[in-house]
């Protein structure tokens, strides 16, 4: 399992997001995993056998769409992702193929409204970042 495959699977793992998609957000209520740019080398470290232990982090977002929200799914949508971000911060990290391990997934911003649509349809993100290490 690849970082994308188990940040999706470990999404899927929490109520009410066992649908969601990676990359993909489509026109009506849904939920997916978008990647961010920035993904970053966070530190590099080389053994005296000529191993290298690299962490990454990998910025992303969980975006959820609401088509016609009242208060009511507002409030629920930024409760359901903050409770989603304390899950995912909580969860055991799956192992993942290729000498790579994830090591945690943290929040990086609070779950808010991103937009909205002349048709009132609201995007709903909450921002995240998985820290990995890869050892070649």
């Amino acid at each position: 399992m690849d970082l994308t495959e188990a940040l999706t699977a470990m999404t899927a793992a929490y109520p009410g997001f066992e649908n969601v998609r990676f990359g993909a957000l489509g026109p009506e209520d849904g939920a997916a995993i978008i990647p961010e740019d920035g993904e970053a080398v966070e530190s590099v470290r080389r053994s005296v056998t000529g191993r290298v232990r690299r962490v990454g982090v990998y910025p992303f977002a969980v975006a959820l769409r609401l088509a016609g929200p009242s208060e009511e799914r507002r409030a629920a949508a930024k409760e359901k992702l903050e409770a989603l971000g304390a899950y995912l911060e909580a969860a055991d990290m799956p192992r993942l193929t290729d000498g790579m391990k994830l090591l945690s997934v943290a929040r990086t911003r609070a779950a808010h409204m991103d937009s909205r649509t002349g048709d009132r349809t609201e995007c709903w993100v909450i921002h995240m970042a998985a820290r990995y290490e890869t050892t070649i």
